[in-house]
């Protein structure tokens, strides 16, 4: 009995580190197209959630995407505003926005 206690509590660990790793790396969501208007859809395999958009991760991990493939200049505006927000405001804020249009908005 402790073995099969010790079998189950490992294979329920490795399904709630399966769920978590799907849920950070989007691969929960699949997208399907709906059957009577024949347009796409997302749906959440793991909670069965449907959503018409494009989910919030799936946005995120493609602007990183982007961002690692074209560098500096298409990195997230979010994370180029938290990176601004280390810098002193004139002085360095203001050399940085010479870069480019995207840390210009920034």
């Amino acid at each position: 009995l402790p073995r099969q206690r010790h079998v189950y509590q490992r294979e329920k660990s490795r399904l709630r580190a399966s769920k978590k790793r799907r849920k950070l790396t989007g691969e929960n969501w699949v997208e399907r197209v709906d059957g009577l208007t024949q347009l796409p859809f997302w749906y959440n395999e793991d909670t069965g959630e449907s959503v018409w958009e494009k989910p919030k991760i799936i946005l995120e991990l493609e602007a990183d995407q982007i961002a690692n493939e074209k560098k500096w200049n298409a990195m997230p505006l979010k994370s180029l505003v938290l990176i601004m927000s280390f810098l002193v405001p004139f002085p360095e804020r203001m050399t940085c926005s010479r870069v480019c249009r995207q840390w210009k908005a920034a």
